[in-house]
């Protein structure tokens, strides 16, 4: 029996090793690169805000300088057509954004 104990200890050591050289040699590969793929592909394709056609909710709080709880207010208000809903998610048009802001006195 204690034979059969040693063996199952050896296979997990040695199944630990070689999991702990695999991570080691796969860190010093990515030594030097602090970003994954993922972030890499998504700052490619960053767009400036005022390149797009739609904002998000944050985006147009930061554009426009009124509050995110006061736009979540102008969506419930049915005579303003800046807004777009995609699924959960609500847009701002940009556009009618600049020209509602252009026009506006009181908000």
């Amino acid at each position: 029996m204690k034979t059969f104990d040693y063996l199952i200890n050896d296979t997990l050591l040695e199944n630990y090793h070689i999991w702990n050289t695999f991570t080691m040699k796969l860190r010093s590969r990515l030594d030097g690169k602090t970003e994954g793929f993922a972030n890499r592909r998504r700052k490619e394709t960053r767009i400036p805000i005022s390149e797009k056609v739609a904002l998000t909710l944050d985006e147009a709080a930061e554009y426009s300088n009124i509050g995110i709880h006061r736009l979540r207010e102008m969506i419930n208000d049915k005579k303003n057509d800046m807004f777009i809903r995609v699924g959960a998610k609500n847009l701002v048009k940009r556009r009618r954004l600049d020209e509602f802001l252009e026009n506006a006195t009181v908000i």
